[in-house]
Order: structure tokens, then sequence, then C-alpha cells
């Protein structure tokens, strides 16, 4: 597998690439940075990107208000150790899911998109998130 960073796309961000025939899609619509400071959190990241954001209601989640194109930037509240948590959105949840067990990949927990990588590194299976999925995901075989 490779990570690519596509340039002059209108799909800006990371693609995850195995070199197979076509067939399902997926890229990674937004990053989530999970830790148990919401607010601190919050401060830090919309004064790193320069712009602003807003905690939800229910105050378990704050988005960054990026450029139109850029992929999200998600803090969630967690009561573990932070980290950052990367979302591949997909046009087909289980197939993806069953993709990257190939190479390794776990599933976790009772949500069937939480996968764990081998290398300990935690992520979800996403339905399509921004515009222009069907032009500009790779596809890859099964």
């Amino acid at each position: 597998m490779k990570v690519e960073a596509r340039r002059g796309s209108s799909a800006p961000g990371f693609f995850l690439s195995y070199g197979r025939s076509p067939q399902e899609a997926a890229r990674l619509p937004r990053r989530r940075c999970q830790t148990p400071e919401l607010e601190e959190a919050l401060t830090f990241w919309s004064g790193l990107y320069g712009c602003s954001g807003r905690i939800d209601d229910n105050g378990k989640h704050a988005v960054l208000k990026l450029p139109s194109g850029e992929p999200k930037v998600l803090i969630q509240m967690i009561d573990h150790r932070p980290r950052v948590h990367l979302d591949i959105e997909t046009d087909d949840r289980e197939a993806e899911a069953r993709r990257l067990e190939a190479p390794g990949t776990r599933r976790i927990g009772p949500v069937r998109s939480s996968m764990e990588a081998p290398t300990g590194h935690r992520y979800c299976l996403v339905p399509p998130q921004r515009g222009g999925f069907d032009q500009n995901a790779p596809r890859y075989g099964s």
C-alpha cells in the first residue's frame, strides 16, 4: 500500500492506493482530532489553521470552518488518550472493509465501520462526505 498526495485535484487530501483494478472507491474526507479537552483543542486548532470553529450543542464535537473543498477537521471529545483519527469515505463500506482486512486491518468495537491498522492506528469507513466523490475518488479492486 502507498499513500500519495494528489495535487491539482478538486478533491484535496491523501489517497490510499493498492494498485488494484477499479471497483469500489475510497478517499480521506476529514481528519478527526480526539481529545478529552475540547475547548482547548478548538482554540489550538482554529488558531493553527487561522479559522473559526464551533462546538456543537451536545458539547461532544467541534468543527473548524475551513475554505470550501478542504477536508473537514473535526475535534471529538473522548475519554481516552488524545490521538488523530482518520475517516475514509467510501461508496461501499463492507467491500472496503474486506479489502482493507487483506493487508492486516482488523474491525474493532461494535461499530462495523471502525477499523484498526496493523500499526495500531484507528480509522472509520464513512459514506461520501464531500462533493465530487464519483469523479475524484480513486477506484480499487476487491
